[in-house]
């Protein structure tokens, strides 16, 4: 393999990342850049990890760069800020002590999620060398958020469309190490490097249009097909990116040749590098047949008017199932237990978990509420306006929610109680009843039932 830089041709050797640490990268490659371009191309990498930041924290991703998962950053309209890992939203910490220097020798209130939070970033802090007189802990609270945030998922800019160029041109230098330094690539290396724009070089593709090799034993979460039509000479790349996002990228025209292509599928949540451990490569395979840069465009098109399933959409609602499996998986053997004891330590025992529960139980109940304003059905407007005003925010109480918003909220969590106690006694609790009992469909209804009631009765009282 010729060990020179595919970009200039100075010695390569820097250990690129065949894929990104967005992808969960472990693997690396010696012989495609230099050490010049292997960090001036970083940036690329940093695009994607903006990019699949939320999905990469909501599915548990460890980059090379970390040792966990790392969470991700929601910064409000109101400067609040909160950070998301798996399916748990929490106040994020205050930032470095390096970036606030007004407070520094001064005393200073600062707000964390938990204790552990705290003494992880006081560890930190105390490593850059900043020094603490005393540490005091305030009071601790239980606050809900009674509003959905705002979050602005965005995919498709220029940036991101070139480090999907970097990946693919860096995967077809791994693979096919003989044709990455010809004379067909500069376009597409012009590109990558900011010396020419991307243009259309990358363009979504229906995914339902194009078939990639699987393997149901391998659990992949990200696809890349790199291809080199022998009659042509196209090289194209595919990338799908959690099953769901996928575009194709125009590599150039070569040399006609031999036919190659190779599909590899990447598994970024794999804890250590190997074959069949983070990827899996599928050689060969039936032409990928890649829908032309108009359909694209038409493919977005389609999405706007909800022609076409919106693939961000799809892929929030595969790890919304993804961590209901998970919920399942903690809790059933926990509330099983509550059946070995006796009626007072059941009770308290189950009302422990359902209190655990609250946030998903509020979110059920904001879900409910809407659809019951929204709906078919025609409540009187006395009625709609007092559902509109349940659940209301109030950072003055210690639930972060009105008073009256928390006691909806404990009547919702009562109803989910008493339908789990009812389950545990008549020996039906399972996966199932659980996923139903958190889920959009019957989760909602039960939590909501004892609201609406309230509200009404409450409404008819008034008139």
């Amino acid at each position: 393999m010729a060990l020179d830089c595919i970009m200039c041709g100075n010695p390569a050797g820097s250990r690129e990342h065949v894929f990104p640490a967005a992808f969960g990268g472990r693997r690396k490659n010696k012989g495609i850049y230099c050490e010049d371009h292997n960090e001036g191309l970083g940036h690329h990498v940093k695009e994607l990890m903006k990019a699949l930041s939320y999905f990469n924290a909501s599915l548990g991703v460890r980059s090379d760069h970390y040792d966990a998962p790392q969470p991700h950053q929601i910064a409000q309209p109101n400067g609040q800020r909160f950070q998301a890992l798996h399916d748990n939203i929490e106040v994020a910490p205050p930032p470095p002590l390096s970036q606030t220097p007004a407070i520094l020798g001064k005393e200073a209130v600062l707000a964390f999620a938990s204790i552990p939070q705290r003494d992880r970033w006081i560890t930190e802090q105390k490593k850059k060398g900043f020094e603490f007189l005393s540490a005091v802990t305030g009071e601790s609270r239980t606050e809900y958020f009674p509003t959905a945030m705002s979050q602005r998922l965005e995919f498709g800019s220029d940036e991101f469309r070139c480090a999907l160029a970097y990946v693919a041109l860096t995967l077809l230098s791994h693979y096919f190490p003989d044709v990455s330094r010809l004379g067909a690539l500069s376009s597409i290396k012009k590109c990558i490097l900011g010396e020419e724009l991307i243009g259309d070089r990358v363009w979504w593709v229906d995914p339902s249009r194009v078939t990639v090799p699987s393997d149901s034993s391998f659990p992949h979460v990200h696809s890349v097909v790199i291809e080199i039509s022998g009659a042509t000479g196209q090289a194209t790349g595919l990338i799908t990116l959690f099953k769901h996002l996928c575009l194709a990228v125009d590599l150039g025209v070569l040399p006609q040749g031999a036919e190659k292509r190779i599909t590899i599928l990447i598994d970024p949540l794999a804890q250590r590098p190997g074959l069949n451990k983070d990827v899996l490569e599928i050689p060969g395979g039936s032409p990928l047949n890649v829908p032309p840069r108009e359909d694209g465009r038409k493919y977005l098109q389609q999405m706007v008017n909800q022609e076409k399933p919106n693939p961000v959409t799809e892929i929030l609602r595969e790890h919304r199932d993804i961590h209901m499996a998970r919920l399942v998986e903690d809790l059933l053997p926990r509330l099983l237990a509550a059946q070995e004891m006796n009626t007072a330590e059941r009770l308290h025992h189950v009302r422990m978990i359902i209190d655990e529960q609250g946030q998903r139980i509020l979110n059920l109940l904001n879900r409910g509420i809407k659809m019951a304003v929204e709906g078919p059905l025609e409540l009187p407007s006395l009625v709609i306006d007092a559902l509109k005003l349940a659940i209301v925010e109030d950072s003055s109480t210690k639930h972060g929610m009105a008073e009256r918003s928390m006691g909806y909220l404990i009547l919702a969590k009562s109803a989910v109680m008493a339908e789990a106690i009812r389950h545990l006694d008549a020996g039906t609790m399972d996966e199932d009843t659980l996923q139903q009992l958190f889920g959009d469909g019957l989760g909602i209804a039960i939590a909501t039932k004892p609201v609406t009631t309230a509200v009404i009765n409450t409404t008819e009282l008034r008139s």
